[in-house]
């Protein structure tokens, strides 16, 4: 499951109009779960988007609803997240980049 998150978190973090959101891969006790935020979409957005490539992501501010609206984010509707999961593939990791990166070259 690390090693999959490591992949998406790496992948996430490098996209410019995507800010990944939470602590570093590496963190102690972190869950292979990544938040982020895409610039010039709603969480809502970015996940419904996803689900039309039958990919799942949940959008709000999961209980934090102070730091998501001290970071930013609760105009936008909070943040995207996923989970990995020991069911979780490669393939399906690079396919959900190879998503955001087509949503990323969209123009909206």
């Amino acid at each position: 499951e690390f090693d999959l998150f490591n992949r998406l978190y790496t992948a996430l973090s490098s996209k410019e109009r995507l800010q990944v959101v939470g602590p570093l891969p590496d963190a102690k006790w972190h869950t292979p779960t990544v938040s982020f935020a895409f610039e010039g979409y709603t969480a809502a957005e970015v996940c419904q988007f996803l689900a039309t490539k039958s990919i799942c992501a949940w959008d709000g501010h999961f209980y934090a609803q102070r730091a998501i609206e001290v970071l930013g984010y609760l105009e936008q509707g909070g943040v995207t997240r996923m989970g990995i999961n020991m069911y979780t593939s490669q393939e399906e990791i690079d396919y959900t980049i190879e998503c955001i990166d087509a949503l990323t070259a969209k123009d909206k």
